[in-house]
């Protein structure tokens, strides 16, 4: 699969321009490698099976090691050069379609425990074009979260998940700020032109 990063600059350089955006991201990054648990918790998620994880995402939200403000602020700001912090966010991604597919997202616990990251990783997906590999079951799964979805007018935490996936049709962010901020710049990524792909 293709690398975050890409070549020719830094994230943050191909992303904006902004070369001091471009200067932070390397070493906020290695700043979550050195964080307890934080690589140690990115091996796990990687050899574990996407039923497992869902699971244990809908018991328990994200695991602690994961779950740092520092991680949720940098998702949505920049494309993050990590081979294993993205293999990370794919499997993370396969497991919380699975739970919208299966319509275990919707429990205000759920809300509460894994909101906030939902929110960046859909941020971090429409940074990256959504070129995150998909599984054939992924695939088929998102067909199912996209039919449920079909009469829903407003944004929820499925729609997050969809958004993960797929430049979802507009909906009615409703009262909720940090709704009404994606569906502004899903708005604006429709209207952009997409990046050719190798």
């Amino acid at each position: 699969p293709r690398r975050l990063a890409g070549e020719g600059g830094s994230a943050g350089e191909q992303l904006d321009g902004d070369t001091r955006e471009g200067e932070l991201i390397g070493p906020v990054v290695e700043l979550l490698h050195l964080q307890s648990g934080f690589q140690a918790a990115c091996r796990v998620l990687q050899g574990m099976a996407v039923p497992v994880l869902a699971d244990q995402l809908a018991e328990h939200g994200l695991p602690p090691a994961l779950d740092l403000p520092v991680f949720r602020t940098l998702l949505p700001l920049s494309l993050i050069p990590s081979p294993g912090i993205e293999a990370a966010l794919t499997g993370l991604r396969a497991a919380l379609l699975q739970l919208a597919a299966a319509g275990r997202l919707e429990g205000g616990r759920n809300r509460a425990a894994l909101g906030g990251f939902i929110l960046a990783l859909a941020e971090q997906c429409l940074l990256n074009e959504h070129v995150f590999v998909e599984t054939p079951e992924e695939v088929a799964a998102v067909a199912v979260l996209e039919a449920a979805l079909a009469g829903r007018a407003q944004w929820s935490l499925p729609a997050l998940v969809l958004a993960c996936y797929r430049l979802p049709g507009s909906l009615d962010p409703g009262e909720d700020e940090a709704f009404k901020a994606l569906e502004e710049r899903h708005v604006a990524a429709r209207l952009r032109p997409r990046r050719s792909r190798p």
